[in-house]
């Protein structure tokens, strides 16, 4: 990347550098899929492979897959115990800012767990009452309408009326 001509208020250098982050992204998808694909190859051209052996040979397939997308990806974590570090870093501080508070403190948690039970409870018994209030107003709709229908056909069963001339 060239950045000799760097202005960060300039909405075109930002879409060139968009447009390069891409391309290099691409590459590295296109690399990470030509390895994932080498490795099945080389996976399931053995005809000698037991099916224990084929199970164990499958996640050493896999955690050699992870390891090379790290390598091309570094912020993604070189071996698998730092990508469990940084994926559960990342839980940690999404929690912290939907929740407000850190998963480890037992005594918030325990306040929030009731919250959202509670809460639950709220919204069951509010919609167990909306819905008595649908049903009661169907049976309602329904007996008006049937009221009509019993108004037309004795209507319907009278003789015409005659008028006086």
């Amino acid at each position: 990347m060239d950045f000799r001509y760097f202005d960060r208020f300039n909405p075109k250098w930002w879409q060139m550098w968009r447009y390069q982050i891409k391309h290099l992204t691409n590459e590295d998808n296109h690399r990470l899929t030509q390895l994932r694909f080498n490795c099945y190859l080389a996976y399931v051209s053995s005809s000698r492979i037991s099916s224990e052996a084929f199970n164990k040979k499958q996640k050493e397939i896999i955690s050699l897959y992870e390891d090379m997308r790290g390598e091309l990806r570094p912020w993604l974590g070189r071996t698998a115990e730092e990508r469990h570090v940084s994926e559960y870093a990342q839980f940690r501080e999404d929690w912290k800012r939907v929740t407000g508070f850190d998963p480890e403190d037992k005594e918030a948690m325990a306040v929030w767990e009731n919250e959202v039970l509670g809460g639950m409870d709220a919204k069951a018994t509010k919609g167990q009452a909306e819905m008595e209030a649908a049903q009661a107003q169907l049976a309602a709709s329904l007996q008006i309408m049937e009221n009509i229908q019993r108004k037309r056909a004795a209507q319907s069963a009278r003789p015409p009326r005659r008028g006086k001339l």
